[in-house]
């Protein structure tokens, strides 16, 4: 729709954020013609993370082994990792994306990984991400003193009497 179009173009623009190529068909992002690269995503995260009013998406955001829909990655192909990324992830039949902030020692660091042209198999999907958290957690690091944060436990339902 071009109303989307011009509205994310807008966005971009009062952010002060170059967004070169970018084309939005849907407002999901599932369309196969939306295209946005890399580095416009991460200038957004620095936004993001620099602009106190954002502040809600940046605490919104699952915590790798611990929460959301990062709650089981990291966990058995990159332990270290675990706690120290906050991302949003992404996919759909031909790529894999995952984009925010991994904890580097005393720094925080934005990310942005687009895994384009895959095979539409769950299973090359799936590799994907895997090569992509294994990628990160080269890089991650707790910050001195920082006290790991452990995966909560999962919770079962008591049997119901229905």
């Amino acid at each position: 729709s071009v109303g989307l179009q011009k509205s994310f173009e807008k966005l971009f623009t009062d952010l002060n954020i170059p967004a070169p190529g970018l084309v939005v068909k849907d407002g999901a992002g599932l369309s196969h013609d939306t295209r946005i690269s890399a580095r416009t995503v991460a200038d957004l995260l620095v936004k993001i993370k620099s602009e106190p009013s954002l502040e809600v998406i940046y605490s919104g955001l699952p915590l790798a082994g611990i929460s959301g829909t990062l709650r089981n990655r990291f966990t058995k192909d990159a332990p270290n990792a675990v706690g120290l990324i906050k991302a949003k992830t992404g996919w759909i039949n031909s790529t894999v994306s995952l984009a925010g902030y991994i904890n580097v020692g005393e720094k925080d660091y934005v990310f942005a990984v687009i895994a384009d042209h895959l095979a539409n198999r769950e299973s090359i999907r799936q590799s994907a991400r895997v090569a992509i958290d294994k990628m990160l957690a080269t890089i991650a690091k707790p910050a001195p003193g920082m006290v790991p944060i452990e995966p909560e436990p999962e919770t079962t339902l008591p049997p119901s009497n229905d």
